[in-house]
Order: C-alpha cells, then sequence, then structure tokens
C-alpha cells in the first residue's frame, strides 16, 4: 500500500527539525541543510509505492546522510577552485560578534571531518535524530552495542581533537 500524502505530512512534521538538525552537522549551511531535507522527503513521496512504513524513519535519516555526503563532496571541489568560489558568490564571515562563534563551529566542523567516515556517521545519527540505537543500528546494517561504541569513541575523539585544535597538548 503506497505512502499517503497524510503519512507523509505526518511524518515531516514529527522529524523536521530532527533531520534539519542531522543535515546540519554534515554541511554546516543553514540554507542548504533545508534543501537537503525537502529534498528527502520529495524523494521519498516519489518512492512511496516501494517504502515499507515500519523503515521510513531510518531511510529519510539515510537519505538526508547520502544528499549531505554528496554535498561535501561539492564543497570541497568549490574549496580547491578559489575562483569558481567568488564566481559562486560563497557566503563570508559574519558581523564582528559572530567572529568567535564561527571559529568554534569551525573547530567543531574541523573535528567532526577528521573522524571516520563509519563514526561520524554513527555519532550525527546518535546525537541529531530521535532515533534509538536498536533503529539506528538497522539504519546502518550494524549491531546496536557497535552503534553505542561508536557514539562513545566519537565523543571522546572529538574531544580530544577540539583540544589540540584548541592548542591545548595531550589533548588536556
Amino acid at each position: 500500500m503506497d505512502l499517503s500524502r497524510q503519512e507523509l505530512e505526518n511524518i515531516y512534521l514529527e522529524l523536521e527539525k530532527p533531520l534539519f538538525n542531522f543535515a546540519l552537522r554534515w554541511v554546516w549551511n543553514r540554507a542548504l541543510a533545508q534543501e537537503l531535507v525537502q529534498d528527502a522527503f520529495v524523494r521519498i513521496w516519489s518512492h512511496r509505492s516501494r517504502i515499507e512504513r515500519s523503515t521510513l524513519k531510518g531511510l529519510l535519516y539515510k537519505t538526508v546522510q547520502n544528499l549531505a555526503i554528496n554535498e561535501r563532496r561539492k564543497m570541497r571541489l568549490r574549496a580547491i577552485t578559489p575562483l569558481l568560489d567568488w564566481f559562486l558568490g560563497n557566503e563570508k564571515p559574519g558581523l564582528e560578534q559572530d567572529f568567535i562563534r564561527q571559529q568554534d563551529l569551525e573547530m567543531v566542523q574541523k573535528a567532526l571531518d577528521l573522524l571516520p567516515d563509519e563514526m561520524r556517521e554513527t555519532l550525527l545519527m546518535c546525537e541529531f535524530s530521535d532515533m534509538t540505537h536498536e533503529q539506528i543500528g538497522q539504519a546502518l546494517n550494524i549491531p546496536a552495542g557497535t552503534v553505542a561504541s561508536r557514539r562513545n569513541r566519537g565523543m571522546k575523539l572529538m574531544q580530544e581533537m577540539v583540544k589540540l585544535l584548541e592548542g591545548k597538548p595531550g589533548g588536556k
């Protein structure tokens, strides 16, 4: 049975904010994160006849993640071609009072980028979705225990990396 419009609207109302936060941690751009969430719902709607309701939540997170990964690849390409960045009019740093916040976000982003892909994926899903470890495990095809250990190792590694990026020796 096809997913109805009302069912998808209800899922959207429930998951829009958590999916947005999840996407934001991948792309670090609010407008782009919102666009990724919208694209994910459009894709789900276009394939609604093949989607099982029991896997819909995990599928939405995985779709947002895949779209974000594709966007990050595009961002890396733009980063190595400064002329293209200038031409596309990418955002420049904001007001002076946002400078410190921007530096902190960049530090967290760098630390996240340094995590192994599997650990980053698991950590982001744990922190920015309302899914249980079991649901995340199903979405990633790993046991729930592996989800918990990747999350814990990822958090510890993130803390160490942020301290190193701040210039604190030995991660202390």
